[in-house]
Formats: structure tokens, C-alpha cells, sequence
């Protein structure tokens, strides 16, 4: 292997092996992460679509009531959230941004 000094003389091959490591890391880090982001997206677009407006309403209420009764206090507290409200469209607005820039990339369309 080869040594790369700079002008000190100090070897910087070390240094840039190791940053090319912490990259690739990196780079599967995000990749998982928006693997993930695009899964859920994907599950929760096909769950509203398949459920009807009735079960729709009720869960948006279930939703609203958390903060007012102990239960719902309870999972609140599980999942170490402080309230829930439902999403807007324009809420997914940078989540759908960033999986068609993530599928451009990849040249998956």
C-alpha cells in the first residue's frame, strides 16, 4: 500500500482510508433510513386508502382524545410523545421530495 505524506511529511493515506470508511457508513446509513422512510410511506398511503371514512373519523377522534383521558396519557407517554395531530398533504410535502430525489439517484424511475 502505498504511504501519501503531505507537505509536513505526515502520511495521509491513514486519514483518508478512514474518512472513505466513515462515508460508506454513512451513505448505508441513509440509504436504510429512507428504505425505511419510503416503506412507511408506502404502508400508510395503502392504509388510508383502504380504509373508509367512517373507520377514517374515528380514528382521527381516538387520535384528538389522547391528551383527555388516561390511556391515551399512557401511550403518550410510551412513546414519549407529547400530542398527536393529523397530517396536511403539504406536511409530506419534503418526504415526497426526498424519495423521488432518492429514486432519481438511484435510478429506480
Amino acid at each position: 500500500m502505498a504511504e501519501w505524506r503531505d507537505q509536513d511529511g505526515k502520511i495521509v493515506i491513514d486519514y483518508l482510508l478512514a474518512e472513505n470508511k466513515k462515508l460508506k457508513t454513512a451513505n448505508q446509513n441513509l440509504q436504510n433510513a429512507l428504505d425505511s422512510i419510503i416503506a412507511l410511506y408506502d404502508i400508510t398511503e395503502q392504509m388510508s386508502k383502504s380504509l373508509d371514512a367512517d373507520i377514517q373519523l374515528k380514528t382521527l377522534g381516538v387520535g384528538k382524545s389522547l391528551r383527555s383521558n388516561a390511556r391515551g396519557k399512557q401511550i403518550l407517554m410510551l412513546f414519549k410523545i407529547e400530542d398527536l395531530s393529523p397530517l396536511k398533504e403539504s406536511d409530506l410535502a419534503s418526504v415526497k421530495d426526498l424519495v423521488s430525489e432518492y429514486d432519481r439517484l438511484k435510478g429506480r424511475r
